[in-house]
């Protein structure tokens, strides 16, 4: 069952040595604040990828995960 019913956005992983990591993770609100939720696999028969690379298609962009 896909998870975007409580999704706000997502965000890439950045990877210590550089870059970002191939998953992501949904932006969910908890009260006032965002919140990193579940983790997202890049895999194209993934429901939630799929829903997440139609948002990207729709001209959004993802937060950096830990990014002040």
């Amino acid at each position: 069952m896909p998870i975007t019913e409580k999704i706000y956005g997502y965000y890439k992983i950045p990877k210590e040595d550089g870059g970002y990591d191939d998953s992501v993770r949904t932006k969910e609100k908890v009260g006032d604040a965002y919140e990193a939720g579940a983790i997202i696999p890049n895999d194209p028969a993934n429901v939630d990828w799929q829903n997440y690379q139609k948002w990207l298609d729709e001209g959004n962009t993802p937060d950096i995960l830990g990014a002040k």
